[in-house]
């Protein structure tokens, strides 16, 4: 359980007016205790419910060794927040690995997401260039698709090496 200052530490430097390099750096040092408050921002939205604040979270969380923002992003891309999931897709994107392939995979065939959603991770996985993240896109059922989510496919398809 996090401590009072912790969770005043983390809500500071989150709520920053110029959320800048300096502020994500404090919160990643911040430790293993900041991870944890972070986590919940991302997957269940900060306390003021503010989405920019949940948003921060999840960029930061994007900053951190895979083994610890991984299930982090993949629940925040699960999230009721449309804003929220898409932030996750495509921080999941940068991460550029073969988990976060798979985890922005199932995040783009996710039920009940629109279009705009399931396009934004189209283009995450087409951003990574990890063959997994290749395999992803590949994998990806145009006829299951929406037609212009399907079309981003086929353009990520043709644009890949």
């Amino acid at each position: 359980m996090a401590t009072d200052e912790m969770i005043e530490a983390v809500d500071t430097l989150l709520n920053q007016e110029e959320f800048d390099e300096g502020a994500r750096a404090a919160l990643v040092d911040l430790g293993p205790e900041a991870v944890d408050l972070l986590t919940h921002y991302a997957a269940d939205g900060h306390p003021s419910e503010n989405p920019l604040l949940r948003g921060r979270a999840v960029l930061v969380l994007g900053e951190l060794d895979e083994e610890i923002a991984l299930p982090a992003l993949r629940a925040a891309a699960d999230t009721d927040d449309a804003d929220t999931r898409v932030r996750a897709m495509r921080t999941l994107g940068r991460l550029d690995t073969p988990a976060a392939a798979s985890a922005l995979a199932d995040a783009v065939r996710r039920e009940g997401i629109s279009d705009v959603e399931r396009t934004q991770g189209v283009r995450a996985l087409a951003r990574a260039s990890s063959p997994e993240a290749h395999a992803a896109l590949e994998d990806l059922d145009a006829e299951d698709l929406p037609a212009p989510v399907a079309d981003e496919v086929t353009r990520a398809l043709a644009d890949t090496p």
